[in-house]
């Protein structure tokens, strides 16, 4: 888990106010106005400690698959005479902005190209698309090249808690692509073959594939973190509220 760039912008935000006020303020009022600022930094770092999360993934050890079998995926075109798509479902186990996705896809025979994409679920089977990504000059599936394919999310959809969502994997012309399976005894897959139905296939192993994601904090502040907020806002209020010493007094004055 990586806390990314909007947690090194916290931080940026953050640290130049605090060593302002330690600098240009004096005593007590430094230090009480440090204190208010605690507890809202404390609030905002928990928002990001769910970035960068894995939403699923049947990758062995070190994002490793089965090198040896896969699911041709391929085109109307190709020397496999029939255009095959191959789907996996997963279900995020709470509310996520999609992030990337992984798949072991290699080639095959002739072009090697392929669409992966990330789609809505209709009854059991993939639906509407939500976002897709190209991949060209993959590794031959007999290459020891092991990377995955990595699409990176520019849309960045909202995928909600416990609803199906699927990443389909589909070739054009007479591209002959393979997904590689998973090495984790995932088992479900669903292909379909030209313009047919979808077909499952629950007895055969899953395509190996991992999706990351942000998660999406609930906005109701849980009663540890309202404590925080609660204190900090007390300890804001006593430092603004604070009657001038006679310092600040004395400065009011020649400032006149």
């Amino acid at each position: 888990m990586s806390f990314r760039a909007p947690l090194r912008q916290t931080i940026r935000y953050f640290l130049p106010r605090i060593y302002t006020l330690i600098r240009h303020s004096g005593g007590r009022r430094s230090f009480r106005q440090v204190c208010a600022m605690v507890p809202g930094i404390l609030l905002v770092i928990p928002a990001y400690a769910g970035a960068d999360a894995i939403i699923f993934s049947n990758l062995g050890p070190g994002g490793i698959y089965d090198p040896g079998v896969g699911f041709g995926v391929s085109g109307p075109l190709s020397q496999n005479e029939e255009a095959a798509a191959i789907g996996q479902p997963f279900v995020p186990t709470a509310d996520f902005v999609f992030d990337t996705v992984e798949v072991a896809l290699n080639w095959l025979l002739d072009t090697n190209a392929a669409t992966v994409s990330l789609m809505s679920d209709l009854g059991g089977r993939p639906g509407s698309v939500l976002e897709s990504f190209g991949f060209t000059d993959r590794p031959h599936f007999s290459s020891t090249d092991r990377e995955l394919a990595l699409g990176v999310s520019g849309l960045r959809p909202l995928l909600r808690a416990r609803i199906p969502y699927w990443i389909v994997a589909t070739a054009d012309g007479d591209a002959f692509m393979v997904w590689n399976v998973n090495n984790t005894g995932q088992v479900g897959i669903a292909i379909r073959i030209n313009d047919e139905e979808w077909a499952s296939h629950p007895e055969q192993p899953s395509a190996a594939f991992r999706v990351r994601g942000n998660r999406v904090d609930n906005v109701v502040p849980e009663p540890t973190s309202l404590l925080l907020l609660t204190t900090g806002a007390v300890t804001l209020v006593a430092c603004r509220t604070r009657k001038p010493g006679r310092r600040e007094s004395e400065q009011a004055v020649i400032s006149r």
